[in-house]
């Protein structure tokens, strides 16, 4: 393929004196010669070039690996660049390359060649790929030769199927496809070769034999092989055989499991060459667990796992199978003592009791829930063994016990899984009975408290929380058997920790055995005096506040807010502001359930240390991070205590903020600079509209009056966010609060076209240009009259033009959401099928806007796709790329076509060419296209992800 002329020569010195720079150099002369590799790759020279390096003799590995690298990184971005008539060179020249550095033992660029060729094989769908290319290489040689060639075309089979696959390949989707075909039709010459191979010369060495699993497992994962000669193939039983195998054993796990995910269980040849073979395994897996042999465990679990989740159907038949001894084994796998082995069989577990408790007929259910019952009850015993916390939990750093909670957390799904299948109160009985089995142990230790002699009766109080939710409110004989054992339970504070969470978890058991109640309310209080367990009582509090507050009332208030100010007064173990939240909304809750009188002088009072914190704060001296903690404590009373209003009556929230209005307005110009106190002030005002609703009509004209005299000085995007809760609680309250809203819209989009004048604002304010756009699409959605008939409805779409732009994700996708919305006004039909009544009344203006900004609308959505912007703004839901230009293609779809053609046609060919143009304009508008919405966004997205191979594929070859 290379001509051996001056010029390729030359290139050929520039790009090793480049290799020597990149790999001997440092400096600026390194990054520069590294920049100059990366143009040279993307040249036309590139070709010869490369191809003139391999055949060089004896290069350094680094520049065969370079010229391999490049050749495969041209075939798979810059093929269309090579002239039809030197294709058949260049597959001349790779089959050259590999029969030379196949005898050189050179496998990393070996590897790289065959990736090129595989790569090839694609662009081209060459027929019978595999027989063409074995002919090539295995003709008649040395036995030695032989051996070379064969372990070439095993590396050439293995890597074939996953760079067929490979979605960074430029190559057109029809072409992958029928690619993909041939090569299932070829399945049958590739396992006839692997079964040649493994019983040939080659076959006793270790590494071509790990070759030949792993390149059978490559074509079971991407190729479609029929399942029947997958079974008259020796390397099944082959594989299984390797188990034994130290140095196979992984690989040949891998390949079984790949066999299992691939051939469910309707594949019946299959599942009866592998359960059997699977299943003798057992004694294998009781040995490697005595002997601590922890990898030949994991694998055999793996299998075991995959075994299970594959055959479902056959666990769940009607006739006996051997199902049972699986599943028992599968249960031996999850009692294994280390926790990342015996988390394997977790989702087994889930997808094994949801198939159980979905299984018709009923007859059949009641049947193998018998079958499967004793099974479930040890389960529930191994599953308490694995919430037990470590010796050492108090020594281990935050991420580990992030990590320790995680874990419990989902054993803790699957024992309420379970509890789906045997009821709740069975599986509780069963927690019981192992916790009265660890106070009985507990209690015969000199030292209760020492490493690990806890962890047994925590891990029952965490089961026993775990699976509140599954018990009968009404439930007799366990709940109060536990609750009367609660109190009693050992000291150490992880253990009364999680005791305290049971009561918050049994609150609505409480609330129906109210002669508990004193009790357990005094056990919570208890914990304020330990701070490990401080956090799980303010919780507890709240939870028991929430369900039992009509039980409780303002004598409980009065102690809880004493309570509350003595642990903030006290010096040491002051309660954590989080802690103290968790309390104020139990409050609230108990004043929700109060008369109006009692329930307004309650918040009052609740507010009183509140209010007169920001009293201090507005004036001078006055620090942030305490103004946000008193916001945080209103906006905790005002979202919760909502009492039953009688008519006439002010709303006690609407009082608080009539009230607290001049010292919110103080803390606000004080700290006028500070976004996380807006924020805070934001947030406030939202609970307090959604708390009262039209009890706030009275302050919503200051409101907004507030919000956009602040915004107008200092741009806090919260003053925006703001402004949308208002729209989305009056916005469709009538024609007087519209016209209030619209102002309100209007004098804010003067205030941020005034912010944002050029690109780089929008860049410095993307949190402002995100909550714009918000606002801006609510009030389309709630009320668009007033904006439909206004010239600003222009200047709002040409701004979003620009925030098109912003590299930013949610100022992006806040502008599209924002400009779906305009153009969905005039779309008859929504994208989920809902009728749009008004459509026609909105159709001549929302056309006219398209008219005016169509053109440059569809190039900005089109700068999108190509350029860098994140995969989540192309297509989806919430805002979208595709999104977008789908309601204009239902709107005007002739439009759409002609600024679609115009944007493509401004494109360079190194982003996409004129095939990859005309593909997408097929899709979209062609006679054989699908105008729905997911293939509308399928294309979409494909000619995205092809643009931004082409551009960026060189960066990582």
């Amino acid at each position: 393929m290379a001509a051996a002329d001056p010029a390729i020569q030359r290139h050929v010195a520039e790009a090793l004196a480049a290799l020597n720079a990149v790999y001997n150099g440092s400096g600026p002369s390194h990054k520069e010669a590294d920049r100059w590799l990366q143009e040279f790759q993307r040249s036309q020279e590139a070709w010869s070039v490369a191809d003139a390096m391999l055949r060089m003799e004896s290069a350094e590995l680094n520049v065969t690996f370079f010229a391999a690298q490049t050749i495969h990184a041209k075939i798979r971005s810059n093929f269309r660049e090579l002239p039809q008539e030197s294709i058949p060179s260049l597959r001349n020249s790779l089959v050259d390359h590999l029969k030379r550095w196949g005898g050189a033992g050179k496998s990393a660029v070996i590897t790289r060649l065959c990736l090129a060729l595989s790569g090839l094989a694609l662009q081209l769908n060459w027929p019978d790929v595999l027989k063409d290319l074995t002919g090539r290489l295995m003709r008649a040689g040395s036995v030695e030769q032989q051996k070379q060639a064969a372990r070439v075309l095993l590396e050439f089979m293995k890597v074939l199927p996953e760079e067929a696959v490979n979605h960074r390949i430029v190559v057109p989707e029809a072409t992958q496809v029928a690619f993909l075909q041939q090569l299932c039709e070829s399945s049958g010459f590739l396992l006839t070769s692997l079964e040649q191979i493994a019983a040939g010369p080659l076959g006793t060495e270790i590494m071509v034999q790990e070759t030949v699993f792993q390149c059978l497992q490559s074509w079971v994962r991407h190729v479609n092989v029929p399942g029947d000669e997958i079974v008259r193939n020796p390397l099944l039983s082959a594989a299984f055989d390797a188990l034994g195998n130290q140095e196979l054993f992984e690989t040949a796990v891998d390949l079984l499991v790949e066999v299992l995910r691939k051939y469910k269980a309707n594949n019946f040849l299959i599942v009866q060459l592998m359960v059997p073979k699977a299943m003798a395994l057992e004694a294998a897996y009781v040995k490697s667990s005595e002997e601590e042999d922890a990898d030949v465990a994991r694998g055999l679990c793996r299998l075991f796992t995959e075994m299970g989740e594959a055959y479902m159907d056959v666990i769940m038949a009607p006739d006996d199978r051997g199902q049972l001894k699986l599943v028992q084994v599968v249960l031996m796998c999850t009692s294994h003592p280390e926790r990342e082995i015996a988390t394997i069989p977790l989702y087994f577990w889930y997808l094994f009791c949801r198939t159980l408790e979905s299984l018709e007929p009923a007859d059949l259910r009641t049947a193998r829930c018998a079958m499967f019952g004793p099974c479930l009850v040890r389960l529930i015993g191994v599953l308490v063994v694995l919430m037990r916390y470590p010796e050492d939990v108090d020594e281990l750093a935050s991420d580990e016990i992030d990590d320790l909670k995680r874990h419990r957390y989902d054993v803790a799904d699957v024992l309420r899984d379970v509890c789906r299948i045997l009821g709740g109160v069975q599986c509780l009985r069963q927690v019981v009975i192992l916790l009265d089995q660890e106070l009985a142990t507990l209690g015969t230790l000199a030292r209760p408290d020492e490493p690990g002699a806890w962890q047994g009766v925590e891990a029952c109080l965490f089961a026993t929380r775990s699976i509140g939710r599954d018990i009968p409110t009404n439930e007799e004989t366990i709940v109060p058997q536990i609750v009367g054992m609660l109190p009693r339970l050992p000291g150490n504070h992880h253990v009364r920790y999680t005791a305290t969470l049971i009561v918050g978890k049994y609150s609505e058991w409480l609330k129906l055995h109210p002669e508990h109640l004193t009790e357990m309310f005094a056990f919570l209080m208890e914990g304020f005096a330990s701070p490990e367990v401080m956090p799980a009582a303010a919780t507890a509090i709240k939870n028991v506040c929430h369900s039992c507050g009509q039980l409780m009332g303002e004598q409980v208030l009065g102690l809880l807010q004493g309570h509350l100010n003595e642990a903030k007064a006290r010096e040491e173990h002051r309660i954590d502001i989080k802690d103290e939240l968790e309390l104020l909304e139990g409050l609230s809750y108990v004043i929700s359930t109060l008369a109006p009188d009692p329930a307004a002088a309650a918040i009052r009072r609740l507010v009183e240390p509140m209010a007169t914190g920001l009293q201090r704060n507005g004036v001078a001296g006055g620090d942030a991070k305490l103004a946000q903690q008193e916001l945080d404590r209103l906006t905790v009373v005002v979202s919760r205590a909502n009492p039953v209003m009688q008519a006439g009556r002010e709303h006690p929230v609407a009082m608080v903020v009539r009230e607290l209005w001049p010292v919110l307005e103080a803390v606000s110009a004080k700290h006028q600079s500070s976004g996380q106190v807006f924020e805070k002030l934001s947030r406030f005002f939202k609970h307090a509209m959604r708390t009262c609703k039209e009890h706030f009509e009275p302050l919503l004209t200051p409101l907004i009056a507030h919000l956009v005299g602040t915004f107008s000085v200092v741009p806090h995007s919260s003053c925006l966010y703001c402004g949308s809760i208002c729209v989305t609680e009056f916005g469709r309250k009538g024609p007087g609060f519209t016209a209030l809203l619209f102002q309100m819209l209007s004098d804010f989009a003067q205030a941020v076209f005034r912010c944002l004048q050029t690109l780089d604002d929008f860049t410095a304010n993307p949190d402002v240009v995100e909550e714009f756009f918000y606002l801006v699409g609510r009030f389309v959605d709630y009320c668009p009259d007033p904006l439909v008939t206004s010239p600003l409805l222009s200047s709002l779409v040409r701004c979003g033009m620009v925030g098109l732009q912003l590299h930013h994700r949610e100022a992006q996708r806040g502008v599209l959401h924002c400009l779906e919305e305009v153009v969905g006004l005039a779309m008859t039909e929504g994208p989920t099928g809902k009728a749009n009544p008004r459509a026609q009344q909105f159709i001549p203006t929302v056309e006219q806007v398209l008219r005016e900004h169509g053109p440059g609308l569809v190039h900005e959505l089109v700068m999108c796709c190509v350029g860098e912007q994140p995969s989540y703004s192309v297509d989806g839901d919430g805002g979208s790329v595709a999104g977008l230009m789908w309601r204009i293609s239902r709107l005007c779809p002739a439009w759409l076509q002609e600024w679609l053609q115009q944007a493509l046609g401004a494109l360079p060919t190194k982003v996409a060419d004129n095939y990859q143009k005309q593909e997408l304009m097929e899709k979209l508008f062609g006679p054989q296209a699908d105008k729905g919405r997911e293939s509308f966004d399928t294309a979409v997205a494909r000619f995205t992800s092809v643009c931004f191979q082409n551009q960026r594929s060189w960066s990582d070859p």
